[in-house]
């Protein structure tokens, strides 16, 4: 079974990496038994925003000089993101020169 399969969900956290919005896993030792019943408990997680995404990756490059720190965006959300959420981003309505001009280089 991979992760994503609806049994396996249990093996997430409620936590997603910062800067890709996937989920973390957990890592825990753990002595498995066969069992003839299927329960198992699943929680729903809140989708983080694309402009919150956005953010976290500014904040986390907020520290390096100011055009480095465009490049660097620029080039983690190249590298990381998949072309729907850079979409979703170029489409958003941001009422911020400073982010404004990173999503034109996008």
């Amino acid at each position: 079974m991979t992760f994503t399969h609806p049994k396996t969900n249990a093996l997430l956290t409620e936590n997603t990496d910062w800067a890709v919005d996937t989920p973390e896993y957990k890592f825990t030792r753990v002595k498995i038994k066969k069992s003839n019943d299927e329960i198992y408990e699943l929680k729903e997680t809140k989708p983080v925003s694309i402009l919150e995404q956005f953010n976290r990756v500014y904040l986390f490059f907020e520290k390096y000089p100011t055009d480095l720190r465009l490049n660097l965006i620029v080039n983690h959300i190249r590298k990381n993101w998949d072309v729907n959420r850079i979409n979703e981003l170029k489409f958003a309505i941001i009422n911020d020169e400073k982010l404004n001009k990173i999503i034109k280089e996008i």
